[in-house]
Order: structure tokens, then sequence, then C-alpha cells
């Protein structure tokens, strides 16, 4: 689910996504990024297909992604922790919190981030990155915009911590609620 929330992508105000607009092509990625090497995901579902490099966002190296749907873009995201050397909780807090303030200065971001245990917190004294190492709190803030839903999250799950940034289309982001909903 986790996933599902963070695939919301969308940088500037001209574009959906860094200088992409949802539902271009691979070929008008390919068009606006010409001195980079995309790696192709393998096929994640039938019309589905991803596309990735390396490369620095706001300072930070991250793995930068797009997701195409019958070629058309639906998703942008960033990873900021593959092949990260840091494993120390507090180094991601610092760069969380540093993008967060980056994100709240160009869009309305809501936080909300959630707690799996909710007795004997002490902020004051403990700081986010012990309950973050614990697996205790996923740190989360969205904003949603006519044609945009944008994600950004920091979490620990089956022993990892990751930090993303999603950006995805408003349709994309409604048809995967609809598909979940429809699971159940």
């Amino acid at each position: 689910s986790t996933f599902l929330i963070l695939s919301v992508v969308g940088l500037n105000a001209q574009n959906d996504s860094r200088k992409m607009n949802w539902g271009e092509s691979f070929e008008v990625l390919i068009e606006k990024y010409p001195e980079v090497d995309f790696i192709e995901e393998t096929e994640i579902g039938i019309g589905w297909i991803g596309y990735f490099h390396f490369g620095y966002v706001s300072g930070r190296r991250a793995r930068i992604n797009y997701l195409f749907i019958n070629n058309k873009l639906v998703l942008g995201s960033y990873d900021f922790t593959p092949e990260r050397s840091s494993s120390f909780a507090k180094d991601f807090v610092k760069d969380f919190d540093a993008l967060s303030e980056k994100l709240q200065s160009k869009y309305e971001m809501d936080s909300n981030d959630i707690w799996y245990k909710d007795n004997n917190i002490d902020l004051d004294l403990m700081g986010f990155d012990y309950y973050l190492a614990l697996g205790d709190v996923e740190l989360k803030e969205t904003s949603f915009s006519e044609k945009t839903v944008i994600a950004h999250t920091l979490e620990k799950s089956e022993g990892t911590i990751s930090h993303m940034l999603i950006y995805a289309g408003v349709k994309y982001f409604e048809s995967r609620e609809d598909s979940d909903f429809d699971d159940l």
C-alpha cells in the first residue's frame, strides 16, 4: 500500500513530473533527456514499463524512475536509498527533513505520519530517528492538485529504511485506488 500511495509525482508548475507531462511517451522522455542512458525495467504488468537512471535531486543521489502504461507517463519517483552507504536513521531523517522543507516551500504538503506504537513516545528525548530505526513510525507527507499527487515518505520495512518521493497523475492514482478497493 505504501508503494501505491507513493506513486504520485510532479515537480514544477509547467510540467507534471520533471520536464514531462502526464500522458507523454517514452520517446518524448528521450527527446527531453538525450544525455541520459535509461535502463528499462522488466515489464511490470500488461502494458506497464518502467525506466530509470541514477542522478542527483536536490543534492542527493537518487534512482530516478518513470512509469509508463501503454507508453503514457503516469508516475515518476525518486528513491533516495538505493546503494546508500549510511545506515544511521538520523542521516535519513535529516535528508527527509531537508527535502520536506523544500517541498513545503513549493507545495501545500500535509503531514500524515503513521505511528505503529503510541505508548511511551518521547520525541524530545529520543527523536524521530530512534523510532524510525525501531520501525515504530512512518513519516509521510502528501499534496494533491488537479493533475498531480505527491507523496514523500520515510519508513523502515523488513529491516530496510526507504526514503521515497513520488509524483503521480491524479487519473493514475484514482485508478489504483479503485482497483485496490475492488481487490477487497
